[in-house]
């Protein structure tokens, strides 16, 4: 519905520069504003509430603590495409020149060259809305323009790639501080390194890389997500990690409950585990579940790198594995450390 009613808006706004009476041509344009009003804020045929409708009344619901609403994030995006301004105001300075030149000829008695001169003069004008645009979308985060920013959308179940990991449009966001059992969906069966299984009682093994990803998925399911760079980055550090991906931290609001904290519920519901770097510290503070969801498996890092554990892990042999190398508790089993 919400495409349908863009369409006729579209269809509205092009039938208003006919060469009818002036009241028909504002009223035809009218409807056209109607029309697109409504798509911009019509409910989705899947039943979640439009993306515009969520972030005004996200913003509406923040009035006393402005900075807390998502839009006025989104305009703390601007300073990262600012510097573009001044050329762009030089194109679009440009353009207007040949727009006064284009109407000025359009002056000329009779339609004929009004007609000529119509279509240059939309395409023209789309031109400059169009870079402006194009800005506005950047500084949003709604385009794949990495940087220091705010993202904001209602992620599909597609959009979720792994316990840890979120597509906006064509960029992937990675959790700050959680490292999710791993799962890539076209890689190889349970027990490579990309698809990670966990021990459950029983003894029981379940693929827990996609058991994470469907509890991300669940997290963020018709809620307004909100993903940016965590406050206590240390300074100088980069926006991203090892593979270009913006490190994010990530709220999900629905309607007017409060926001969760999508990084924190991961690792504190047991469904991943904290995130530590190379030297062993611990990034973030997030406090790890006493119990593991998936009971117990092989840290996502070591099950990434350490290709001997990982199939000791797999074997049940734990000859070299030790507890710090494990999430939760393995059933039945007594590891050294």
């Amino acid at each position: 519905m919400p495409f349908l009613l863009l369409g006729a808006a579209l269809v509205a706004f092009l039938a208003s520069t006919r060469q009818w009476a002036f009241q028909v041509r504002l009223a035809v344009w009218g409807v056209g504003v109607v029309l697109l009003a409504a798509a911009l804020f019509a409910t989705p045929a899947d039943g979640e509430e439009g993306l515009i409708r969520a972030m005004l009344a996200n913003a509406a619901g923040h009035w006393r603590t402005p900075g807390d609403s998502v839009i006025a994030q989104l305009l703390s995006n601007w300073s990262a495409v600012s510097g573009a301004i001044p050329s762009m105001l030089n194109v679009a300075a440009a353009l207007a020149g040949v727009l006064a030149v284009a109407a000025l000829v359009a002056m000329s008695p009779g339609e004929t060259v009004e007609r000529i001169i119509r279509p240059i003069n939309i395409g023209l004008i789309g031109a400059v809305f169009g870079a402006v645009a194009t800005l506005a979308l950047i500084a949003g985060g709604f385009a794949g323009y990495q940087k220091d920013r705010v993202y904001v959308g209602r992620p599909a179940a597609s959009d979720v790639i792994d316990g840890d990991t979120l597509r906006f449009g064509d960029v992937s966001l990675r959790l700050f501080g959680v490292d999710a059992p791993e799962h890539q969906t076209n890689a190889d069966g349970p027990g490579s390194a990309a698809n990670q299984t966990c021990l459950m009682p029983g003894p029981t093994r379940v693929a827990c890389g996609q058991r994470a990803r469907e509890k991300l998925q669940e997290l963020v399911r018709g809620r307004l997500v909100v993903c940016k760079p965590p406050q206590d980055r240390p300074a100088g550090e980069p926006p991203q990690e090892t593979f270009g991906r913006p490190i994010v931290v990530c709220t999900a609001q629905a309607d007017a409950a409060a926001a969760t904290d999508v990084n924190r519920a991961l690792v504190e519901e047991g469904y991943a585990a904290a995130y530590f770097d190379g030297s062993g510290l611990q990034v973030g503070d997030y406090r790890e579940a006493a119990r593991f969801q998936f009971g117990c498996t092989l840290r996502p890092g070591v099950w990434r790198h350490d290709d001997r554990k990982r199939q000791e892990f797999i074997d049940g042999v734990f000859r070299t594995i030790t507890a710090d190398d494990l999430i939760g508790r393995c059933p039945g089993i007594t590891v050294p450390g």
